[in-house]
């Protein structure tokens, strides 16, 4: 019987080795060793962006914003929220990508395509 040791080594090689047979490995290795980098940018990029539109961070604080993500559902989960939210009362903003049929579907406000 192998040892755990022995066990998690072996498994950490496997996973490297098959981490390396992608086609893009060695950009993935480079992005993660900058990754601290690379998030610190983007605020500094976001932080200049919001300030050309002249749009302050207590602006964004007063938003009220419902962020969907992960790799199934996310399209129905936003029109779901987005249909209750309406019979509530309240004024809705929608963005989905990719759209099903049309490309205007993509963005409604209030339930209407954006034109």
């Amino acid at each position: 019987m192998a040892t755990p040791a022995l066990t998690n080594n072996s498994y950490e090689t496997a996973v490297s080795q098959l981490n390396a047979l992608q086609s893009n490995a060695a950009t993935i290795q480079m992005l993660r060793k900058k990754r601290g980098f690379f998030q610190g940018a983007n605020l500094v990029e976001t932080a200049a962006f919001m300030e050309r539109c002249n749009i302050k961070l207590d602006d964004v604080d007063k938003l009220n914003v419902i962020h969907v993500s992960g790799t199934k559902g996310k399209g129905s989960t936003c029109a779901f929220t987005e249909s209750i939210l309406r019979r509530l009362g309240y004024k809705t903003g929608f963005y989905s990508s990719p759209h099903l049929v049309h490309v205007r579907e993509r963005i409604r406000i209030n339930g209407r395509p954006f034109e």
